[in-house]
C-alpha cells in the first residue's frame, strides 16, 4: 500500500511532465492521418455499429442477451473498456519496442 501512494505522490509532482507526454505521443501517433485525432473515434464507431448490425435484432442471434434491453444497448458498455483494454496491450507492445 505504501508503494501505491508513493507512486501517487510522484505522480502528482511530475503530472506537468507526464501530461506534456501524453500530448506529443497523441501528435507524434495521428501526425500524417487523413482523419487526425477523429479517427480515434470513428473506428470505434464503426466496430459497434458493425457488430450491432450483424448482432443486433435482424441478425445472428437467437434471443436478446438481457430481456427488455436492445442488443446496442447491452453491447457498448462491454465494448467500450475491451476498446481501451486492447488499445493499452498494443501501446505497450510498441513502447517496449521503441525504447529498449
Amino acid at each position: 500500500m505504501r508503494g501505491f501512494l508513493t507512486l501517487i505522490k510522484i505522480c502528482k509532482e511530475k503530472r506537468k511532465m507526464i501530461m506534456s507526454l501524453a500530448f506529443a505521443d497523441f501528435r507524434k501517433r495521428f501526425v500524417g492521418s487523413y482523419f487526425g485525432a477523429v479517427w480515434m473515434l470513428i473506428q470505434p464507431l464503426v466496430t459497434i455499429a458493425i457488430y450491432a448490425f450483424i448482432f443486433g435484432p435482424y441478425g445472428f442471434k437467437s434471443s436478446p442477451p438481457v430481456p427488455n434491453v436492445s442488443y446496442t444497448t447491452w453491447l457498448i458498455p462491454g465494448m467500450v473498456p475491451w476498446f481501451f483494454f486492447s488499445e493499452v496491450m498494443n501501446m505497450n507492445t510498441g513502447i517496449l519496442q521503441e525504447y529498449q
